[in-house]
């Protein structure tokens, strides 16, 4: 009874939080899931490895503290470098739309700093309009002022 009950809550208890947190996005978790999975599997090796190298090579006991700080310390110096790298792979192996689409803005943006002649500038927002959304129709209605 219990152990059925608490197979029928799993999906129930995700399909409450998707709902409330609004994950429709299936790209997003799908991309997400990818990277993480990587990332962890990565870190866990490195994790592991440094503790192994480090006792190895200092033929220390097993249960030296400063391995374990150190092989921690180095986990997290490269978490935030490792899942930009590896989100970056992702999105261009994965979901190379989406990655195009995020290089004409971010090349735009570049340009667009340098621009002063506002017929020209109109001009390359729409096109990046079209490259990125690719809309049906797109026109760039300036206010006076």
């Amino acid at each position: 009874m219990l152990f059925s009950l608490s197979i029928v809550s799993i999906p129930v208890a995700i399909t409450i939080a998707i709902t409330r947190n609004r994950l429709f996005d299936i790209d997003l978790i799908i991309r997400r899931t990818v990277v993480y999975a990587f990332l962890t599997g990565i870190l866990t090796a490195v994790y592991l490895g440094s503790i192994f190298v480090s006792q190895n090579l200092f033929q220390l006991d097993e249960r030296a503290s400063w391995q374990v700080a150190a092989s921690t310390l180095l986990v997290t110096a490269l978490f935030s470098s490792l899942r930009k790298r590896i989100q970056a792979v992702i999105d261009r192996r994965l979901f190379r739309r989406r990655y195009d689409a995020q290089l004409v803005v971010e090349r735009f943006a570049g340009s667009a700093q340098n621009q002063s002649d506002l017929a020209l500038l109109s001009a390359d927002l729409v096109s990046v309009v079209h490259q990125t959304i690719q809309p049906s129709l797109a026109h760039l209605w300036i206010r006076p002022g």
